[in-house]
Parts: C-alpha cells; structure tokens; sequence
C-alpha cells in the first residue's frame, strides 16, 4: 500500500490510512516478523513510530483532545521502551568509534564495552525478550491503530494540517534557537531540538507529493541536523554511563581520556548542528507555511508544472 499523500484524497482519510499502516508495520518489526536483525528491527519499529506520532501533531487540533489523547498515549509507552533498547544499542557502536590517538586506552574501552553490553542484555531482557513485554507493545499498537481510525475531522484539505503544520514549524524553530549559542546548551535543550526537528521531518514526509522537489531539500536539511543532533546525544548517553562509577569502574586517568575524546566530538557535532539550524530555519513561520500552501493549491488543482522545483 502506498503511503503517499494522493491528490484527490481528503487528509483524513490520508492520515487514516497512512496512520493505520504505520502502527501496524511498527508492530511487525517488534515481533521479528521481518528477516532484519534485532537491532534493525527496533531502528525500523521505532522510525515507524515517529512518522505516525507526526501525523498525529499535524491534525491535532482537528482532532477531539479525548481521542487524541488515547493513541498518543499509547505511542508514547511504546517510544519510551523501544528508546532504552535503542540507546543501549546504539552505546556500542558510539564506543567503537572513539578515535584511537592519545585517547582512550584499549584497556579502558574493553571494560566500558563490557558494561554497556550487560546494559544492553538487560533492557532487551525487560522490553522484547519475553512474551509478555511483546504482547504489551503489540496490544499498545494495535489499539492506537483502531483509535486512529475512528478519526473525525473538521476540515478535509488545506485547513485540516495548516494550522498544526505552522505550530510543528513554529516549536522546531523556537526549539533550535538556543543553537545560535550551542556551547551553552545542555543535553535536555540539544535533545529537543533534535525531536522537534524530526517531528517537522515526517510532517514534510507526508506533504512532500505537494512539491517533491521543494520539500524534498527541506526534508534533506532536518535530515542532517536530525542525524548530527542524533549523534551528539549517543555521546551524551555514553558520557553519562562512563562517569557512572557503579557501572564502569575506570581509573581517573582513563575516564578523563574517554571524556575528553567525546567532549571533542561533541563539541564538533554541535557547531554544525548550529549552523545548520541557522540555515534550516531562516523562513519566519508565516512565510514558511505561506509557501507550502501555494505549492499545495498548485497541486490540488492538478494545474502543470514546466519543471519541478
């Protein structure tokens, strides 16, 4: 099935069913129904997860505050189990990747890997391995999925996402301008910009029909600040596990080479992030949502283009 916005289909019914399907694939990945690894399977169910939760914010205020509630709760429970399996993942391979010169000792890596392993083992322990813990998140998604499709709206075309659209972009903005001074930023603000910033990701994932070309370079920039911010808070995670002394026992001497060399890297990911926001959000939010609605209009009235742009 396709999950493109189609020209003749009112929104709706386009978030109904996209929607629908998002949850559902999110599921399927959860219970290994796929020949992708564990790890693959959490990235794709999480990924899935967060395009439908977009979805949600777009036509929240169409939406009655009851029903919207109901499955965006049910996602949320969902996100924060598959996010500790994530993290502990993901704390490997950052650890990996730690330049070799002048920092870390193989000594040191050997024993923080050791720990974030046993991490690793016991969240996917609590979350998936049992058939309990499956059972939930599936039950979770499988009743969003039919809230989700019981869905009235007021409006059937460009009003049903104008306004939330404006509020995605208005609080990814607002959520980035502290970059303008990133080194005074600590990992709570660095981390919402980043969600705030995916949220807008998938909103122009569903509205890229409109204008592929257009919204194809916007979705490519938050892309790129999405993913540096992504990793900046890989080290973060994996800072705070290396200071944790009941968790990974290290000598002064080591801990201050691994801290120094994520502190470099952070510092690097950050000034990037910084000035790729800058660049992402010059557009006021008026002109911002000002410029979807031509290109929407366009679109919807089936009108020819000479090229794409």
């Amino acid at each position: 099935m396709s999950l493109r916005l189609r020209r003749h289909e009112s929104v709706r019914d386009a978030i109904r069913r996209i929607g629908r399907v998002r949850v559902g694939s999110a599921a399927e990945r959860i219970h290994g129904a796929s020949k992708l690894g564990s790890g693959e399977r959490i990235h794709e169910a999480r990924k899935q997860r967060k395009r439908a939760r977009s979805l949600l914010w777009l036509v929240q205020p169409e939406v009655s505050h009851e029903r919207w509630v109901r499955v965006d709760h049910r996602l949320r429970e969902v996100g924060r189990a598959l996010s500790a399996v994530r993290d502990a993942t993901v704390l490997i391979e950052t650890l990996k990747k730690l330049p070799g010169d002048g920092a870390p000792t193989p000594e040191s890596i050997t024993r923080v890997l050791s720990a974030v392993q046993l991490r690793r083992a016991r969240v996917h322990a609590d979350v998936l391995a049992s058939d309990s813990a499956r059972q939930r998140l599936d039950r979770l998604l499988r009743e969003a999925a039919r809230s989700l499709t019981r869905w009235t709206m007021r409006h059937r075309g460009w009003k049903t996402v104008a306004q939330g659209l404006r509020s995605i972009y208005c609080e990814a903005q607002t959520a980035a301008t502290p970059l303008q001074h990133v080194a005074d930023c600590d990992d709570l603000t660095l981390h919402k910009a980043r969600k705030r910033a995916q949220t807008l990701l998938h909103v122009l994932e569903f509205l890229q029909p409109v204008r592929p070309g257009y919204i194809g370079g916007r979705i490519r920039g938050l892309h790129e600040l999405a993913g540096v911010l992504g990793k900046d808070h890989d080290l973060a995670v994996l800072e705070a596990t290396v200071r944790d002394a009941a968790t990974v026992r290290l000598t002064r001497d080591a801990l201050a080479r691994i801290t120094a060399a994520v502190s470099a890297q952070r510092n690097a990911l950050q000034s990037r992030a910084s000035r790729l926001a800058e660049r992402i959000y010059a557009d006021t939010e008026d002109a911002f949502v000002s410029q979807i609605h031509h290109h929407w209009k366009t679109w919807r009235s089936g009108k020819r283009r000479g090229h794409e742009k």
